[in-house]
């Protein structure tokens, strides 16, 4: 009798490893990562995407981020191929201490990873948080919310050429080689045309980790 002793709820906790991508159906998404990092000459991550033709922009809301680091990164892109050292432009969550939220972007193949951060423009971005990336031409801009409403720019528009189509999606790193952590979103919208099913990646990763 679970109301012996004034007993009033039941909690369970379940222990394991999470999948790679899952979308339920009120349309919140579950993925986990692993990877050093999105950074540098070079990637490591997971990505989920979709194809865009010409312009376009996705928005999402990340509602957590298991901190395995400082510099774990959840967020939305646009790149133009899973290669590992892709030209992208993004916009991610990170923690706390690494900023709150993060523009980050590679303006030609291999070449060192830029950035603008929430500190800049004097905001702490806590979660949720809402993040967006837009691409007009070659002009691609990053921008941050804390409702999906009210948005800031992060950093200026930055020149960045792809040919069509281009990937479009949600990037998740755990910044730490060897550990899988847990990122979850919701509110994902994209504009324009965004054509296809999510089609999960692992960039510069082993294939298949869970």
């Amino acid at each position: 009798d679970l109301s012996t002793h004034g007993t009033e709820a039941l909690s369970l906790y379940f222990r394991g490893i999470s999948p790679s991508f899952a979308q339920s159906p009120d349309g919140e998404i579950l993925m986990n990562g692993i990877g050093p990092d999105i950074w540098d000459v070079s990637d490591a991550f997971r990505f989920a995407y979709k194809t865009l033709n010409g312009n376009g922009s996705i928005v999402a809301r990340v509602n957590s981020l298991y901190q395995s680091n400082t510099w774990a990164k959840a967020g939305v892109m646009i790149r133009q191929s899973t290669a590992v050292s892709a030209v992208h432009a993004m916009v991610v969550k990170t923690s706390l201490d690494g900023n709150c939220a993060r523009y980050q972007w590679r303006p030609t193949a291999a070449a060192v990873s830029s950035s603008a951060d929430a500190g800049s423009v004097g905001m702490t971005a806590t979660f949720p948080y809402w993040v967006k990336v837009e691409r007009i031409g070659s002009s691609f801009t990053g921008y941050i919310s804390p409702d999906g409403t009210t948005w800031t720019q992060l950093g200026t528009a930055q020149t960045i050429t792809m040919t069509a189509p281009v990937l479009i999606g949600l990037a998740v790193t755990s910044h730490m080689a060897v550990e899988l952590r847990n990122f979850t979103f919701d509110s994902i919208a994209t504009t324009c045309d965004v054509k296809g099913d999510w089609t999960v990646a692992d960039i510069g990763v082993e294939k298949g980790v869970n």
